[in-house]
């Protein structure tokens, strides 16, 4: 979450406060209800109980969101991640 907002958001410019206008939250907080939407409908109080599964599908959203809300690709590279 925190490189989406940090780096690709502000960073790369993106005025975060369109969308956020727009929707009333920033890809910070959108991102961080989808982890407690999850949390909650598992019962779980700790990020750390979600499992294998749980996380991939929550990385899936996390980077579907990304392109919807910032409209770039979340990079896959980790050299590209560090530019």
């Amino acid at each position: 979450m925190m490189y989406t907002d940090v780096v690709l958001e502000k960073g790369g410019g993106i005025d975060p406060g369109t969308y956020a206008r727009k929707n009333g939250k920033g890809i910070r907080k959108i991102m961080d209800e989808k982890l407690e939407q999850i949390k909650h409908t598992q019962g779980y109080t700790s990020d750390t109980e979600l499992t294998v599964a749980e996380l991939k599908t929550l990385v899936n959203e996390y980077k579907k969101t990304v392109k919807k809300v910032l409209v770039i690709e979340f990079p896959e590279d980790p050299w590209e991640q560090l530019w």
